[in-house]
């Protein structure tokens, strides 16, 4: 029973595994990549083997073959939920207008309304959004008008989109003119 619970508690703590191998490949040089989500996906990846051996020492290798398969198929789902929510985690603090903003008033003791208004422009983000996703390749700008280049994001938007009308959620042209944040 004692391999089991520290095979869970290895589980459990995958967030947290991720941020002290990520903290470590950003000092390490990581850091230089263009897209700082990408440096947290690199951690899970970097992450999973080590995490598989350590499962494997802890619980694995001592079940049978039947349960070491059902042990392993939900060693690899909880691994993988638990890497997907510390990616969101750590891209929520990276691009939340928010959170930045909040950072932001602290950090400058009193951020004057007109400062805080000319960084955060409606003009500005979409800039920034449309370098990005032609840094990324998603799109290209050809004739004045932008088109599709990759289809990774916009087959991840349709899967948002589907999983949002599965739960009942106004549909992304309803929201277009209400704003986000």
């Amino acid at each position: 029973m004692k391999g089991l619970s520290l095979f869970i508690a290895a589980l459990a703590l995958t967030p947290l595994w991720t941020a002290i191998v990520h903290a470590l490949l950003m000092r390490a040089g990581l850091k230089r990549m263009q897209s700082r989500q990408m440096t947290a996906l690199i951690s899970s990846a970097v992450l999973a083997p080590v995490l598989a051996v350590v499962l494997w020492h802890l619980y694995l290798g001592g079940l049978e073959a039947p349960e070491r398969l059902t042990a392993s198929l939900y060693a690899i789902l909880v691994f993988c939920l638990m890497s997907y929510t510390y990616f969101h985690f750590f891209n929520m603090s990276e691009t939340a207008r928010r959170i930045k903003m909040v950072i932001e008033i602290s950090k400058s003791d009193g951020l004057p309304c007109a400062a805080l208004r000319g960084r955060y422009n409606a003009r500005l983000m979409v800039d920034n959004r449309i370098e990005r996703l032609k840094a990324a390749g998603q799109i290209c700008e050809k004739d004045g008008r932008f088109r599709l280049n990759a289809r990774l994001i916009y087959y991840a938007a349709l899967i948002v989109e589907w999983w949002g009308d599965l739960l009942g959620l106004p549909a992304i042209r309803e929201r277009q003119g209400r704003g986000s944040s």
